[in-house]
């Protein structure tokens, strides 16, 4: 999963300050498109929420209750809130609710110490030590994941030197977060109000919104120009040291994406996420592929020498997503490659090499851009065909006519013996 890319790299041209790290990834061709500095450790701010919710979907049942203790309040003055009390109780269902959508540091905290109380199976363990047995088990889930630029030390994102990520690596927690029905659904939500009513949350996402108004930190009424009707989630961040970063997923016509950038600014940060998004739904479309079953190429076949000839399928055996620019889409070009030791083509009529089953590979299609073969995939025979070799059979007849020859001599020198 995840082809990965360098600095700049990609089938995209996006202007992006160089200081960001910065990728675009289509869902269904599963390519990053466009990549820079995705594997640079980056500070995630409150991005890491995404891995606190992971993690905790591994122990948590969404109804059971959360009585929040002190560790509500081990975080700065300055922390985005949920506002949540200290011993007042919250199921777990609107604590994810609060650590996901204002992005609660108080929320995630209060998560990370009921989901280390779970996992030890020690109800009553200190706080602080429930911190530290969750951020094993957030460590642990970055290993299990395959991240390799990745280091948690806390279960919200404020800055600590040693806290940090990548993009790439943020891109593969995305989509395992987005594999969470419930996850996914939680945080395309721009406004979210508990069953009971007791808790109302709105979501930092500015692409979510289509009132400035209910952006509590930008201050700021009126249309937001910073909508966007096709983005479904994922998440925000902010510290000083990190910058303003965003974890973005979309869905346009047929085409999914998830974005990513870090180290941005607030003024810059969501006219770089349009640029990803519409840099893949404005100027890219897949090219037409085969579909699974397809019919590539009819071909003429014959079974040996004495054989009769007949018309035969060759079937496309999967479908294969690839986005280009649109503009490169007419001068793609299809190969077809058919095993000779199967089949050989001569002057335009395939003989068979060998017993071919219905199903059975005979050969390839290539998809072909700019004399590069960008993929090729096996097709395969529509129906079989059993060898009949020429040799074996004209050796066989002569060797019967030579014995029946033999036979008639024999006869004929008795006859003249009498």
């Amino acid at each position: 999963m995840l082809t990965s890319v360098a600095f700049g790299e990609g089938r995209l041209n996006v202007d992006i300050p160089q200081d960001r790290a910065a990728l675009v990834y289509d869902v269904k061709s599963d390519e990053i498109m466009y990549s820079q500095n995705s594997h640079v450790r980056m500070y995630p701010a409150s991005t890491t929420k995404l891995m606190t919710a992971l993690v905790a979907m591994d122990y948590v049942d969404l109804d059971e209750k959360v009585v929040p203790g002190r560790e509500v309040l081990f975080i700065s003055a300055d922390s985005s809130r949920a506002d949540l009390a200290s011993g007042s109780e919250i199921s777990t269902r609107d604590l994810l609710a609060a650590t996901l959508l204002p992005s609660g540091n108080d929320a995630a905290n209060a998560l990370a110490v009921h989901v280390g109380r779970i996992a030890t199976g020690d109800e009553n363990l200190d706080a602080q030590r429930a911190l530290e047995d969750f951020l094993e088990l957030m460590n642990k889930k970055a290993e299990k994941l395959g991240l390799e630029g990745s280091n948690f030390v806390n279960p919200h994102g404020l800055h600590h030197d040693q806290h940090y990520t990548t993009a790439y690596d943020l891109l593969k927690i995305t989509m395992k977060f987005l594999e969470n029905d419930y996850l996914a659904s939680l945080v395309s939500k721009a406004h979210y109000r508990s069953e009971d009513g007791t808790y109302e949350f709105y979501n930092t996402n500015v692409f979510l919104h289509e009132r400035l108004e209910d952006i509590w930190y930008l201050y700021s009424s009126g249309t937001n120009p910073n909508y966007s009707p096709y983005v479904t989630g994922v998440k925000t961040g902010f510290t000083s040291m990190a910058g303003r970063c965003l974890v973005f997923s979309a869905a346009k016509d047929d085409k999914e994406l998830v974005g990513i950038v870090l180290g941005s600014d607030l003024n810059n940060l969501y006219r770089e996420g349009f640029l990803l998004m519409d840099s893949v739904f404005e100027e890219t479309d897949y090219i037409d592929t085969f579909d699974e079953g397809e019919k590539v190429a009819v071909i003429e076949v014959k079974t040996g020498y004495f054989g009769k000839t007949q018309t035969a399928a060759l079937v496309n055996a999967e479908k294969v997503y690839y986005l280009l620019p649109k503009e490169s889409l007419s001068d793609v070009t299809f190969e077809i490659n058919v095993d000779e030791s199967k089949l050989k083509e001569v002057d335009g009529i395939y003989h068979v090499q060998t017993m071919i089953d219905p199903g059975d590979e005979i050969g390839t299609v290539s998809t072909i851009y700019d004399g590069e073969v960008l993929f090729e995939k096996p097709i395969y025979a529509s129906e079989g065909f059993k060898e009949i070799k020429i040799l074996p059979l004209i050796l066989s007849i002569a060797a019967a006519a030579f014995l029946t020859l033999l036979i008639a001599a024999v006869i004929v020198r008795r006859m003249e013996k009498r």
